[in-house]
């Protein structure tokens, strides 16, 4: 497609062109239309040998015995595979890391606040410290891809480089995420999401502000893991029809402090079998008070995020549910 054309193409649809910068390399032509999802990691550092990407991570990384003992606890794991992984970058980098992570009033951040998920996102990689861009270009690297394949025993692996649904998150007192499963197949690559990774970033963290991650049962009705958040400490697990997980317990942090992660994502080509799931879907917990209201808005959220309109009368609800004990 020619320049002209291209930018002619972009003006019909009311969105502007991709400057280089932004895009990286050219998407793929599907993802074109698509100005939400540019490329976040150019394809070349998907594509370009780079050894030294290793270097960023702590010592558990570096001994082939030791990976092949998280792998066989990952493969085994319960309720589903999962493994946590303790000074998951080395010392150095997850200080620099914490110290570059953007504060919760910055305005590089996506809010969601609604009675399903209170949180901060920020997926676009220009939006962030230099610095922190290299690591989500590292976290991409062949070598880091070939080191999750070796990890997790899932074959093929692969980088997301539009970062769909990772990046940045912060949780601030009150932040919550229901239990979900996430989306299974990439609205743009088309590829299947098989592994989460998430890296803790608190220092000055205690278990009672809550926020850690809580992984269930295929049947929603026990909380079987909680990785409690600890500076550095990464979890990874495989996403499928019953890793159901999240923070559905709203934090108690103070009100200048936020849980701080990294996610990145790793897909595969899709499996024959693949449940096609565009978008996160929740779910409420045995716990949770009986509110049509709530079920309406997880109806809603698989198919787009949640909008002004849609928590009209949520007041109403959050009181009446407040009346009958329940602390949301």
């Amino acid at each position: 497609m020619s320049a002209t054309m291209n930018g002619h193409h972009h003006h019909m649809n009311g969105t502007k062109p991709l400057t280089q910068a932004e895009n990286g390399n050219p998407a793929p032509a599907k993802a074109e239309v698509k100005e939400s999802y540019p490329l976040q990691v150019p394809l070349e550092v998907l594509n370009t040998s780079n050894p030294e990407s290793l270097n960023m991570f702590g010592d558990w990384c570096h001994d082939p015995k030791n990976v092949a003992k998280l792998q066989n606890f990952f493969t085994n794991a319960d309720p589903f595979p999962y493994v946590i992984i303790p000074n998951f970058f080395n010392q150095e980098v997850a200080e620099r890391i914490e110290q570059e992570f953007p504060l919760p009033t910055s305005d590089c951040w996506f809010r969601y606040n609604n009675p399903i998920e209170i949180k901060l996102a920020m997926n676009h990689l220009n939006k962030l410290p230099a610095y922190m861009q290299q690591i989500f270009y590292n976290l991409a690297s062949p070598e880091t891809v070939k080191l999750m394949t070796d990890l997790t025993g899932i074959p093929k692996l692969e980088a997301d480089p539009y970062l769909h649904g990772g990046g940045a998150h912060g949780h601030p007192r009150g932040g919550k995420l229901d239990m979900h499963l996430d989306y299974s197949i990439h609205p743009i690559s088309g590829k299947e999401r098989r592994v989460n990774l998430i890296v803790y970033l608190n220092r000055d963290w205690t278990p009672e502000y809550g926020g850690g991650l809580q992984l269930w049962d295929k049947e929603l009705k026990e909380c079987k893991v909680t990785a409690p958040i600890n500076f550095n400490v990464a979890v990874m697990f495989r996403t499928s029809d019953e890793s159901f997980h999240g923070l559905p317990d709203p934090l108690k942090c103070p009100d200048n402090m936020m849980r701080k992660s990294l996610a990145v994502y790793y897909v595969t080509d899709p499996r024959s079998d693949a449940t096609h799931r565009y978008k996160a879907q929740f779910f409420a917990r045995p716990s949770d008070p009986k509110s049509e209201f709530m079920d309406r808005l997880r109806a809603i959220r698989p198919m787009r995020r949640l909008e002004a309109a849609d928590l009209e009368g949520w007041d109403a609800e959050k009181e009446r549910l407040n009346k009958l004990g329940f602390d949301i």
